[in-house]
């Protein structure tokens, strides 16, 4: 009798252990033409670029199924295709223990478990976000006919696009030990600050941050960090003109504010820009203002007779390796004319002015 009532509570044991380590999804389309043919059951593949199949089925009615067993400790971010012609973007849940939901059309829905249902709550708010972003951006747009106040739209679509990236950041944060809150993070990153973009990456797990994906991310996001108000400038060594090693802590810091200007000589816009650039020079280089000019040029010859011919008379420096440079790798720079504004100390102050903005900042500094 009693290894009967063992044998009968090793069973029920065993049935349980399956039943919580597996996840059943129900999924529907609302696409009729895909009756009859495949979906498959995918996750993202090693380098995150692409899927890979982990099974296929059929749609009856609309309707398909999988059910399989869980894997790890947490979660994993699972995905549903269609077969050709594809009409809807690959839709995700999270492989949890439970029967899952899964309805997809023009906005996707999940639901059935806990994590399932916040991601749906979060997906709710989102949706609900950048619906009032494109009203703002309309209404915006018609103001810009009339004399009504844009200013004030302004700071309303300003207002909930921090809620937006504020409520990407949290979740991600929430999630950042499994696969939807990396997925979440890693499509986010143009809405988010180059802080929170380095806090999140520094919390994923290490397969992430060590692989050549991660590393990249980490570089770039750590190189537009430094293009931010308030950050510290890093330092580099270049060229001068005359061949000598020049450093920009040999004028940073030195209780001058310091612009570096990102330029080439071969950049219309930034030789449109440099008259501005000379008359700041002019006016305040004898009031604490210095500049540093960061070539992205390849020709040396072209190089310097742009620096006569325009009469920049600041020091300069360069590798002469174009967008190669080491000084475009280390602070991100993808696009030029590109300014950093620096305090003192080389605290950066503000980027990018252009025409008339250097002059009326250093006005207000240096005045």
């Amino acid at each position: 009798m009693y290894r009967k009532v063992l044998g009968l509570f090793l069973f029920i044991s065993s049935a349980l252990c399956a039943q919580n380590n597996t996840y059943t999804l129900k999924g529907s389309i609302e696409d009729n033409q895909y009756n009859g043919k495949k979906v498959y059951l995918q996750q993202l593949n090693d380098t995150r670029n692409g899927f890979t199949n982990i099974d296929s089925t059929i749609v009856m009615g609309n309707r398909f199924e999988f059910t399989k067993a869980t894997q790890g400790n947490e979660p994993a971010l699972r995905f549903i295709s269609t077969e050709e012609p594809v009409t809807y973007a690959p839709a995700f849940f999270l492989a949890e223990a439970g029967e899952i939901s899964l309805a997809i059309g023009k906005q996707n829905k999940v639901k059935g478990t806990l994590r399932n249902n916040r991601f749906q709550d979060f997906s709710n708010l989102q949706d609900s976000l950048n619906k009032q972003i494109e009203s703002v951006v309309q209404t915006y747009s018609q103001m810009l006919q009339t004399s009504g106040n844009q200013a004030k739209m302004m700071q309303e679509g300003q207002a909930i696009m921090k809620q937006l990236q504020e409520s990407r950041y949290e979740f991600a944060k929430e999630n950042i030990n499994n696969d939807l809150g990396e997925f979440i993070a890693l499509s986010s990153f143009e809405v988010l600050t180059p802080d929170q973009v380095l806090e999140l990456t520094s919390l994923m797990r290490p397969e992430f941050r060590n692989s050549d994906l991660g590393q990249q991310v980490i570089s770039y996001y750590e190189a537009q960090n430094l293009k931010v108000a308030g950050g510290m400038y890093k330092d580099i060594k270049l060229k001068d003109p005359l061949g000598n090693d020049i450093a920009l802590s040999d004028y940073v810091g030195k209780n001058k504010v310091v612009l570096i200007d990102f330029w080439a000589s071969w950049c219309g816009p930034c030789i449109k820009e440099m008259p501005y650039v000379v008359d700041a020079y002019k006016q305040y280089k004898d009031k604490g203002f210095e500049i540093i000019g960061i070539s992205m040029d390849e020709d040396q010859g072209r190089w310097l007779g742009t620096i006569d011919r325009l009469g920049m008379t600041w020091p300069q420096m360069s590798d002469l390796k174009g967008w190669k440079s080491a000084a475009a790798k280390l602070y991100g720079i993808d696009s030029i004319p590109y300014t950093l504004l620096l305090d003192q100390d080389g605290k950066i102050i503000d980027s990018n002015l252009r025409g008339t903005q250097l002059v009326n900042k250093l006005q207000e500094l240096l005045d």
